[in-house]
């Protein structure tokens, strides 16, 4: 729901919108020196909560010319949003107050509150939620559509119908509206970091790696699995940011340490990898070599496999090493349960291995 009814089309005229999840308290009370009936926050939002919160501004970022910056709470920010207590449980689950200027219809600043009173009962999944749940997400998208400016919708089955609905995805009514205030989004290059001066060129593979593995990812994260999100819906948004790997043989964290002009840059690393990193030479874990790979297997090479790929599929069942670190068949041989168990043995060593002080030969 929203606080207002505005005379005039409403929109942010500056880019990109920055938003925050209001967590310096103090902040509440100097906005509401200048916006009257400015919400006084009882809570932060948690990061489960700010993950579908950043997945509801990708929503209204990809069907319009709308851009959002998250920024660290502070007088900068322009939509902030937390928990308050709205009206108690079982009425209103979140609401929208914004102010704007006279006339232009300027938004100046926003604020979005979801209720503590309805949290115990929110669903916290991107998909339709369980019966006698709601979904934070959707809530999320509809409160955020208010503060760009959307008011309520008539049609029943959009996002901004101001009543609950099974919708959980933007429809052709809502994006009208975002488009009609900031015009059709724009196709842009995606962002890519300069390869390292000593790079070794790598051919172009034929068969792609696949994306996150839902199985490997949920089974590794269970509280991800429990909220109901997609793996890699999760990945993409807050996965990587907290160092959590997409799939068994990608270590996030290792991948930003080795790369530092790729975490200087923001951007999500095992996306980088498959797009740029693995043709620059650069490596998904620290245990395997792409270019030592390559240069010791001249027929993965000659033929254009991914290394990282040929090594997960083939290479080591025919006993081939990811790197001058890690012998294959001296793992095996050294943990009968691994080459008992079929299991890829770097694999093993990665997920379990290291953590249990296996011998490496």
């Amino acid at each position: 729901m929203s606080q207002f009814t505005a005379p005039t089309t409403l929109a942010w005229a500056t880019a990109p919108v920055r938003w925050s999840v209001a967590s310096y308290t103090l902040l509440d009370s100097v906005l509401g020196y200048t916006y009257g009936g400015y919400p006084a926050f009882d809570r932060a939002l948690t990061s489960q909560e700010t993950g579908l919160v950043r997945l509801a501004f990708d929503a209204w970022a990809t069907v319009s010319g709308i851009s959002f910056q998250e920024v660290s709470d502070g007088t900068s920010t322009q939509i902030r949003l937390g928990v308050d207590a709205v009206d108690g449980p079982g009425n209103t689950l979140a609401h929208a107050t914004y102010w704007w200027t006279g006339g232009t219809g300027a938004i100046a600043q926003a604020a979005v509150a979801f209720d503590s009173s309805d949290l115990a009962t929110a669903w916290m999944g991107t998909a339709a939620p369980p019966n006698g749940q709601w979904s934070f997400y959707t809530t999320a998208v509809h409160e955020i559509g208010h503060a760009i400016g959307i008011g309520h919708l008539s049609d029943s089955q959009a996002i901004m119908y101001p009543y609950a609905n099974a919708t959980t995805t933007l429809t052709a009514a809502d994006i009208a509206e975002a488009v009609l205030r900031y015009g059709a989004p724009a196709v842009t290059a995606p962002v890519t970091v300069a390869a390292p001066a000593d790079a070794v060129p790598v051919a172009r593979p034929t068969t792609a790696v696949a994306a996150v593995d839902a199985a490997f990812y949920l089974a590794r994260n269970p509280d991800v699995a429990a909220a109901g999100i997609d793996a890699q819906t999760h990945y993409a948004t807050t996965g990587w940011r907290e160092g959590r790997d997409p799939v068994a043989w990608f270590v996030t964290r290792s991948y930003l340490d080795a790369n530092p002009d790729v975490k200087a840059a923001d951007v999500n690393p095992y996306a980088h990898f498959l797009d740029n990193g693995r043709h620059e030479g650069r490596d998904p874990n620290a245990w395997f070599d792409t270019s030592w790979y390559l240069s010791q297997y001249g027929d993965v090479a000659a033929a254009g496999i991914n290394p990282v790929a040929h090594y997960w599929s083939n290479g080591w069942k025919e006993n081939r090493d990811p790197s001058a670190g890690f012998d294959t068949s001296a793992y095996l041989g050294r943990n009968p349960d691994v080459a008992a168990a079929g299991m890829n043995p770097l694999e093993h060593w990665l997920l379990h291995g290291q953590a249990e002080g296996r011998a490496l030969a």
